[in-house]
């Protein structure tokens, strides 16, 4: 028996001789040749959805079917957007009534200072009273304007849109909306 038959190194290199002569390639190039090979049916298997496992030299290859994965999703959220109707502030407000002093000219008794226009003579006669001036200058409050209730429109209607959350564009997932302040 030679004693090259049981040397591993001697088997490894009758192997690539016997691929090398197979391809016609150089003793120098097969490994890289094999590697390449392995490395494409690898990617081969992967590709029809089955793993090669248990691969050496020693065993044979076995082949095990493996179930297709759904991708994974990636959500694309959009915001969920709403509109909300404020109505308008409106404060009532009450005005007093309006009055100004005015001076009006008057006929006034002496003795007890009633103001007797146009009747002089009439109240001299029925109260005995000696006597009463003419053109005399009085103020008294003359109403304006009575008092009035108003609404006054502190804050105008307006319609706010905000964002409530997201929804996925894909799947319809929702997500709450997270507002910056939360944010740790």
């Amino acid at each position: 028996m030679n004693n090259n038959e049981n040397n591993p190194a001697a088997i490894e290199e009758k192997k690539r001789k016997s691929i090398s002569e197979f391809l016609n390639i150089s003793t120098a190039t097969a490994p890289a040749f094999i590697i390449a090979a392995i490395a494409l049916i690898f990617s081969m298997a992967s590709v029809a959805g089955v793993i090669v496992s248990n691969v050496n030299t020693s065993e044979p290859m076995q082949i095990e079917e493996v179930k297709t994965l759904e991708p994974i999703h990636q959500h694309t959220w959009i915001p969920n957007v709403k509109s909300v109707h404020h109505d308008p502030e409106i404060k009532t407000v009450e005005h007093e009534a309006v009055w100004e002093n005015m001076v009006s000219y008057h006929t006034v008794c002496n003795e007890c200072n009633t103001e007797i226009d146009g009747i002089a003579n009439q109240h001299i006669a029925d109260t005995g009273h000696s006597g009463f001036t003419t053109n005399v200058p009085i103020s008294k409050p003359v109403l304006v304007s009575d008092a009035w209730t108003e609404d006054v429109v502190v804050t105008e209607a307006y319609d706010e849109t905000i964002t409530d959350g997201s929804v996925c564009a894909e799947c319809g997932e929702t997500k709450a909306f997270v507002s910056p302040s939360e944010v740790h």
